[in-house]
């Protein structure tokens, strides 16, 4: 019980401190969670990534533009359900940024991810939220 309650704490953190939520529109630059004189809130709803099935990984795609010569940052923290992984392509399709880590059985199965890079230009951004367990599991997802 005390696991659960500090994963659900850490997530709450998370969310309150991301910059913006996954769709949030990162090339207007630092969006806040509401708005300060209407109050009216810019977040997203959480994102649900589908477990794997027939030995496949369950997949989210989210595309986003970040601008040139800045740092782009872009987390997912799961709710603690099964591994995820988060791979970032460019519009070339080459892979820019990602965070993978081993699976459980090997030691690893965090869904805890940060990724950051630096685009040559702007340009939209693909991002993939893997899912390599048959549990779905509920993400929040942010960049700057």
């Amino acid at each position: 019980m005390k696991n659960v309650a500090g994963l659900f704490a850490i997530a709450l953190v998370f969310f309150f401190l991301a910059h913006a939520a996954a769709q949030g529109g990162a090339k207007e630059g630092k969006i806040r969670w509401s708005h300060k004189k209407t109050g009216v809130c810019k977040c997203q709803p959480p994102i649900a990534v589908p477990g794997a099935k027939e030995n496949q990984p369950g997949i989210a795609t989210i595309k986003l533009v970040f601008k040139a010569k800045e740092l782009a940052e872009f987390f997912v923290i799961g709710d603690g359900d099964s591994d995820i992984d988060v791979v970032v392509k460019d519009a070339k399709g080459n892979v820019v940024a990602r965070d993978v880590d081993p699976s459980k059985e090997k030691g690893g199965g965090s869904d805890l991810c940060v990724c950051r890079w630096t685009p040559d230009e702007e340009q939209e951004f693909t991002i993939i939220i893997i899912n390599n367990e048959p549990t779905v599991n509920v993400c929040l997802a942010g960049c700057n």
